[in-house]
């Protein structure tokens, strides 16, 4: 069992990468436990999260996280490897810290609760309805506990 974690940093935002790769594998681990998994995680600036947002979602502001699971798209063509690519993440850490200080926690754990909602995107939870939500809620906020 593995889990190959991506971290693509394109913002001048300073953050602790391993930190953030530690955590998203700590994540892997208590959610799969098993198997061998990758993801990538791309650090942004809010332009850029903007773009994409405007692109995906049709939503025409900057968005803390976004997530593409690899299974839903046909844009994903990888080389034949051991893991099972799962999808990417889009963290954009300024509108994370601007979030974070306006819910008044701290910016490493709104991160990190960011970072367990993109993971369970990319497992194939949603919040499209009121039961799909209240699944994806419960497992969040249990992973939360855990970690």
């Amino acid at each position: 069992m593995s889990f190959k974690i991506t971290i693509n940093k394109k913002t001048l935002y300073k953050i602790d990468e391993q930190w953030l790769k530690d955590a998203a594998n700590r994540i892997f681990y208590l959610l799969k436990g098993e198997g061998d998994y990758e993801c990538e995680i791309n650090l942004i600036c809010q332009a850029r999260m903007k773009a994409l947002n405007k692109k995906f979602r049709d939503k025409d502001k900057a968005t803390t996280i976004l997530s593409f699971v690899a299974s839903e798209t046909k844009d994903f063509v990888l080389p034949a490897s051991k893991y099972q690519h799962l999808g990417e993440i889009f963290l954009c850490p300024l509108a994370i810290q601007k979030e974070a200080k306006s819910l008044e926690i701290s910016t490493k754990n709104h991160m990190t609760r960011l970072l367990v909602h993109g993971i369970l995107h990319l497992l194939g939870y949603t919040h499209k309805n009121k039961q799909d939500s209240s699944v994806m809620e419960r497992q969040e906020t249990l992973i939360l506990h855990k970690l």
